[in-house]
């Protein structure tokens, strides 16, 4: 029953008109209200199969599963009809047509300047079956910063319309997290990364945007912003150092109106570790104890529903 939770929430996608998602394991987690298994950090679990409860939910509301990103713990879907999805074709694009997200600043479609496409032999004879393996590099454009992106066919999933590609990110490490963040906010703050490294003064006045959509978000009242932020701490939300926040904010912001040669790059770093640390306190850091909460009380039910067997 709580994978009808996720059918749901793709069919809701598809009325609105949406044709291809990238949801995280936390996401996914949150729409179902509780964890999902061990087993599902395998590829095989996300088969495109009629054999398992979860995957029918998915393919009977329309979609399918195009590429698992395990690295990230995400997972990518696509629906039926859909000519969006890098997971359907049987061998890797050419290097031209291979487009992939920045992972520094989430630029959408970010074409590869090099790929490189292997067959990985296994066993003593070449007849035996080989994985094919696609690396390709991607430079952004507006961040200027490289993404290496790994896809993988295994020789085992012969059926292309029931195995994804699978597709992990190798650099960066990490990739940016908005779990927890409201759509709106979420926007305002990859847009803000995304030109952090193009425009100091062009970040700094998107980090007021952000900061500004997350005190609409909360119903945060004042003649300023400072003001709004300090209502974020008087209501509990942000932590009682906000006044220090608030007043940092202002004076960076400043400088870089009032001083000729701008920000500085230390200036962002500055204004970046700041707009992280309140996206921290209001989103990112309840979202993972709500998430902490109810893996607890599920836990909890199973034993008990255990302990009465």
């Amino acid at each position: 029953m709580k994978y009808q939770l996720l059918g749901q929430y793709l069919r809701d996608a598809a009325d609105q008109g949406t044709a291809t998602l990238r949801l995280s394991f936390s996401e996914i987690e949150a729409i179902i209200g509780t964890n999902l298994p061990p087993s599902s950090a395998s590829r095989q679990w996300w088969a495109n199969t009629q054999g398992h409860t979860h995957s029918r939910v998915w393919l009977e509301a329309g979609w399918k599963v195009t590429s698992l990103e395990s690295a990230q713990r995400a997972v990518c879907f696509a629906k039926n009809g859909s000519n969006q999805s890098p997971g359907l074709a049987p061998t890797p694009p050419p290097s031209d047509s291979f487009v992939h997200p920045c992972a520094h600043c989430d630029e959408k479609a970010v074409a590869a300047r090099v790929s490189l496409t292997e067959d990985i032999v296994f066993g003593d004879y070449p007849d035996q079956g080989c994985d094919t393996f696609t690396w390709s590099l991607h430079v952004c454009p507006v961040c200027r910063r490289p993404t290496l992106v790994q896809r993988a066919r295994y020789e085992v999933e012969v059926d292309i319309d029931r195995w994804p590609i699978h597709q992990d990110v190798l650099y960066p490490t990490e990739a940016i997290s908005v779990d927890g963040l409201p759509s709106k906010v979420a926007g305002e703050y990859l847009e803000a990364l995304r030109v952090a490294k193009v425009s100091a003064n062009a970040f700094s006045a998107m980090v007021g945007r952000v900061l500004e959509s997350i005190c609409r978000d909360k119903g945060a009242t004042g003649t300023s912003l400072s003001k709004r932020l300090r209502r974020l701490g008087d209501s509990g939300i942000l932590p009682g150092s906000v006044a220090e926040i608030a007043d940092t904010l202002r004076e960076v912001r400043n400088a870089g109106v009032h001083d000729e040669s701008g920000l500085r790059e230390s200036d962002v770093s500055v204004l970046k570790d700041l707009t992280e640390a309140v996206v921290d306190y209001v989103y990112r850091i309840p979202f993972r104890l709500a998430v902490i909460r109810q893996r607890y009380s599920r836990d909890r039910h199973e034993a008990q529903s255990g302990d009465h067997e």
